[in-house]
């Protein structure tokens, strides 16, 4: 019996479209992988490309639901397997590349390769405790996690952490020019809906030193979002 081609193919990820259906297009292709179990699962554990859509097109998407307001009419390209130093360009009307933009995720990568399989095992994931796994990837086991609570101010700092890695990660890459903007994307999920809290992690942000045109802070929830953008004196907000 012939296999069934995935739901998305390489190709549709490059599409051009408008920044304003940005989001509502990635959700459309994500919702594809949802017509059985088995695409189900192959979505969850990021399978094909799955994996670009998650790891990349979703923060994208919440970047463009941002940016929509202040570039009316342009239109965003994500650049699947790009073999040059960014991701995405956002061109306006007029033809003008007005931004190209480097995605990562700020997360714990083996953490984040166990959820996804720990989804797929149990039915869940704990938000905050570690997952325990043993033997490789081929015939890993793992045992159902416990769960547990954290301080709110634990949190946030481990949010943070994270994303500051990631910005550290990118820059002292040597691979990213100024003209470059870099699309932070990270789980806000573990972040408490206050003025507080994200005041901190703002403030927090504002001290990181990049490369980087702009970076754009995307909470994955939609939840948190923050810009900063590189001064004589160091970042600051725009």
């Amino acid at each position: 019996m012939t296999e069934h081609p995935e739901p998305v193919q390489l190709e549709e990820l490059g599409s051009l479209v408008e920044i304003e259906s940005y989001q509502a297009w990635v959700h459309a292709l994500c919702a594809r992988y949802h017509t059985d179990t088995h695409w189900l699962n192959y979505f969850r554990l990021k399978k094909g490309q799955a994996k670009q859509l998650q790891d990349e097109l979703i923060p994208l998407g919440r970047l463009a639901q941002r940016l929509s307001p202040r570039f009316s009419g342009a239109k965003l390209r994500f650049l699947p397997g790009s073999k040059q130093s960014f991701d995405a360009e956002l061109i306006e009307s007029t033809d003008r590349v007005a931004e190209i933009i480097e995605i990562t995720l700020a997360c714990n990568g083996q953490q984040d390769a166990l959820s996804t399989e720990c989804l797929v095992e149990h039915g869940f994931v704990p938000l905050y405790s570690e997952i325990a796994a043993t033997g490789t990837k081929t015939n890993r086991q793992i045992a159902e996690p416990e769960l547990v609570s954290l301080d709110a101010q634990e949190l946030t700092h481990i949010c943070f952490e994270m994303i500051r890695y990631a910005v550290s990660r990118k820059s002292g890459s040597g691979k990213y020019h100024s003209g470059i903007s870099l699309l932070v994307a990270f789980d806000d999920f573990m972040l408490r809906p206050t003025e507080e809290d994200q005041d901190y992690l703002k403030g927090e942000l504002l001290k990181l030193r990049s490369v980087f045109k702009t970076v754009y802070y995307v909470g994955l929830s939609g939840f948190f979002y923050f810009e900063s953008v590189p001064t004589a004196s160091g970042p600051s907000p725009r």
